[in-house]
């Protein structure tokens, strides 16, 4: 049953929506889990990151040094979504504030799934970039509302 719920989760996170039953198995099954205790940090801001994480159960907190304010992910989440395609930097530290169950997706697994799935791949990238285009076309707009005249 696990399996089926973790599909499901995958399922509704917009980056995947371009995948397969079959490639969504294949993470689902392949994808490590963890459970990170209330207060335990998952990863630190400046870490190298090589995997993102689906949020199964409870909330992780995201804090930056020197920021203030907290942001927040719950179930259903995908945290780290650009560890999946390159190496990034971590730009916050995620610490959980309940127990916290995640799906761990390696960008090892996650570039396998494309390579075995080449029309889910092309597929995702179309998605790709119609939303950094959207993003700028948004971006742009608050840009010209917020000019100084």
């Amino acid at each position: 049953m696990a399996l089926n719920d973790n599909m499901r989760q995958l399922r509704q996170i917009p980056l995947l929506g371009a995948l397969s039953d079959e490639a969504l198995r294949l993470i689902a099954f392949s994808a490590g889990t963890r459970i990170v205790q209330q207060g335990e940090a998952l990863f630190r801001e400046g870490e190298q990151s090589d995997a993102g994480y689906l949020v199964l159960s409870g909330r992780l907190d995201f804090a930056r040094d020197g920021v203030d304010g907290v942001t927040h992910a719950g179930a259903g989440a995908l945290v780290g979504e650009m560890a999946l395609i390159a190496p990034t930097e971590r730009p916050a530290t995620a610490t959980a504030a309940e127990i916290t169950g995640v799906l761990i997706i390696t960008r090892a697994l996650f570039l396998r799934v494309l390579n075995e799935f080449p029309d889910c791949a092309v597929q995702m990238r179309r998605d790709l970039a119609a939303r950094v285009a959207t993003q700028a076309a948004e971006f742009e707009a608050f840009r010209v509302r917020f000019a100084p005249a």
